[in-house]
């Protein structure tokens, strides 16, 4: 069986762990290998190894058939030391035309620790690759942190794949990828900005060039302030930043968050050129994504939703996402009515999720008219009396939702005269669904209706 530049799938039972040509240890595992070729790499997939200090997702780009294969093994390998237990070897001992065992060999403080595993291979073509599949990131998270390997370039390596793998937001599926992507892009902005030197205080290194070159010449006291420091300031660079605010970028415009996007994208660009004037060498921009970014803000602009970018607003965040209105798309997506009068916390929250969505559709619809008016202070009585039923049903505290900015008017007239109000309400949704034009299994009139009777039983 030829398996060089194969995949391979490899069902392995016992272990050994040498390091400096001493066993440290041996003994039966249930660790599944996948190993998968793609153009200029193979890419292996390990379960079963969280008891070993090793990762469990890594590739290795191909080398020359010279280098690879070896009298009595296929090696895969990279040419530089990689972060945390990400092995830098892989051999693929054969016997025969068979696979006799795997070894991955990470760098240990005392030169190469081994790792060996043997088992059985699998006949398969078509391997699985079950990294691909929806994951939360949190457990993506934890992961690299158990191995060792939590950076900034790994989180955008997930990220990217997940994304690429699962990016039809026509379904339930590839939303939920794009959020769960999102979120480790955002982890490892953050991670690219300490590693640059900037706490999530400093803001002041988005500054325009413009800013940066100007001088007062009048200013006598100016070369005074100068110091080396905010001169290496001005200075710092990053090629993994344009690319990771480029997968931002593409993360908000999948899921509509248009004018967010297009800032994003701005924002993408002018690291871009930070990269550009600060490098040493040259490299094609669009390699870090040039091309991507400037295509999001032409498509934005077509949309009408374009809001160029204020170097004066310190309120704009790279990191933020309307979860709770991406969550409320997936739930009408799934569109299960079989808890939709189900009196729990986690029901309820599901409820001002679904109303947050179906608000903010309508509100696109109608924007501009009188009718959006009415809907903004109908969504507020709405909400608000839903927050005095969370209370009152002993599921939290009305503070739960608030936002900064919110007002708390319309919740204190609400919580003078409770009764009136929440059987208002109950006849509003009763007599007409106001969000009936999304509401088609009108999930959300039964939630409120069951919420709110249920709390007039408590006053």
């Amino acid at each position: 069986m030829d398996l060089y530049r194969k995949n391979i799938h490899y069902l392995a039972d016992t272990y050994e762990v040498y390091e400096s040509g001493r066993m440290l240890d041996s003994g039966v595992c249930n660790v599944e290998i996948r190993g998968i070729v793609k153009q200029s790499e193979i890419k292996f997939i390990l379960t079963g190894v969280e008891s070993f200090p090793l990762a469990s997702v890594f590739s290795f780009p191909f080398s020359t058939p010279e280098a690879e294969l070896l009298p009595d093994r296929i090696a895969y390998f990279k040419t530089y030391v990689p972060d945390g237990n990400e092995p830098m070897v892989c051999h693929l001992f054969l016997k025969g035309y068979d696979l006799d065992f795997i070894r991955f060999a990470i760098m240990g403080r005392n030169g190469f620790k081994l790792f060996e595993f043997k088992g059985r291979l699998l006949e398969e073509e078509n391997v699985e690759d079950i990294s691909l599949s929806v994951q939360s990131a949190e457990s993506i998270i934890s992961e690299l942190k158990r191995t060792d390997s939590l950076t900034a370039e790994r989180l955008l390596e997930w990220g990217a794949d997940l994304y690429n793998a699962n990016s039809d937001v026509a379904t339930a599926d590839g939303i939920r990828a794009i959020l769960e992507a999102f979120k480790l892009f955002i982890e490892a902005f953050k991670l690219e900005r300490e590693k640059m030197g900037y706490d999530d205080e400093d803001r002041d290194y988005w500054r325009d060039e413009e800013d940066e070159d100007f001088e007062d010449e009048e200013d006598e006291d100016e070369d005074e302030d100068y110091n080396e420091e905010d001169e290496d300031e001005n200075d710092r660079f990053s090629f993994a930043m344009p690319v990771i605010l480029k997968f931002i970028a593409l993360c908000n415009y999948k899921l509509d968050h248009l004018t967010q996007a297009g800032k994003v994208a701005e924002r993408g660009l002018e690291e871009l050129e930070r990269a550009q004037q600060n490098s040493f060498i040259s490299f094609d921009p669009d390699s870090l994504g040039k091309n991507t970014l400037e295509e999001i803000i032409r498509l934005v602009r077509e949309s009408g939703q374009y809001e160029p970018l204020d170097y004066d607003d310190d309120s704009f965040d790279e990191t933020e996402m309307d979860f709770d209105e991406a969550e409320g798309l997936l739930l009408f997506m799934e569109n299960d009515d079989s808890r939709a009068e189900e009196l729990s916390p986690e029901n309820f929250k599901d409820l001002l999720k679904r109303i947050r969505f179906a608000g903010n559709q309508i509100w696109k619809l109608q924007k501009g008219s009188e009718s959006s008016i009415m809907l903004f202070q109908l969504l507020d009585i709405i909400n608000n009396t839903l927050y005095y039923c969370w209370e009152k049903l002993g599921f939290g505290h009305h503070s739960d939702f608030w936002k900064e900015g919110d007002s708390m008017m319309t919740y204190m007239f609400i919580e003078l005269d409770p009764r009136p109000k929440i059987e208002q309400l109950i006849s509003t949704f009763n007599t007409h669904n106001p969000f009936g034009i999304i509401d088609r299994k009108s999930i959300i009139k039964k939630g409120v209706i069951v919420f709110c009777s249920e709390t007039l039983k408590h006053l």
